[in-house]
């Protein structure tokens, strides 16, 4: 368990969290956002670094969760609607609409994010091979893409 810093060191608390975290500590990183979390439980970094591990650990219900409360703070946070579109993939054929919304807003938020257009191509993939009803939404989807790039 993490030491009992004062409230003035959540920073000092955070550093200490992403150090042990680049060091593939994960859980004791988690123990240190965590203390930082009962310090300020807005503070993004903590609740993005936890989700950031959880998707390497691939607990990726745990990761949405944690992206979640990421956009609750900052819903335009293009990281976060990013991973939680990773997350959301790897959690099946359930889960793939909703991860094309969030690579969608990652695209709204920024058109010319290319590892976001990458993965929404593939999600469209996955839906078309999973779901024969869909074949027609993906195929428009593709081609409305094609149109917007320069010839």
């Amino acid at each position: 368990m993490a030491p009992r810093f004062k409230e003035g060191n959540k920073k000092a608390l955070f550093n200490k969290g992403v150090a042990y975290q680049e060091n593939e500590f994960y859980g004791e990183a988690i123990n240190y956002y965590n203390e930082v979390l009962k310090i300020d439980p807005h503070h993004k970094g903590a609740w993005f670094n936890k989700g950031d591990i959880s998707i390497k650990l691939k607990f990726y219900q745990e990761a949405v969760k944690f992206f979640n409360e990421v956009l609750k703070i900052d819903p335009n946070d293009k990281d976060a609607w990013y991973n939680k579109g990773l997350a959301l993939g790897n959690l099946g054929d359930s889960s793939y609409k909703k991860a094309l919304e969030c690579f969608e807003k990652v695209l709204s938020i920024d058109p010319n994010d290319k590892d976001a257009q990458n993965n929404k191509d593939v999600i469209l993939f996955r839906l078309e091979a999973d779901n024969g009803g869909v074949k027609e939404i993906v195929r428009k989807e593709f081609q409305k893409e094609r149109s917007r790039e320069p010839e």
